[in-house]
């Protein structure tokens, strides 16, 4: 089929069109409202899982607080 050095190639020029298109859809002031609010929605995203993350941590370090009060001391 192809050498690796036509494989790059092709790959390289694959590249180079996509990101041609791209740039057009960025240039196009519809694509790029679209692209804002579609970044705008994954942000907001980021930040509710981390405020998941933040809660899920908080709980299970107070679980692990109140297993270790409820535990009662070996006296040896």
């Amino acid at each position: 089929m192809f050498n690796s050095n036509g494989s790059k190639l092709c790959l390289f020029a694959a590249g180079v069109v996509v990101g041609a298109g791209a740039y057009a859809l960025i240039q196009n002031g519809t694509a790029k409202k679209a692209a804002v609010a579609v970044m705008s929605k994954g942000l907001e995203l980021q930040e509710k899982v981390a405020e998941m993350a933040a809660r899920a941590k908080e709980s299970a370090e107070d679980i692990v607080a109140e297993a270790k009060a409820a535990q009662t001391p070996v006296n040896g």
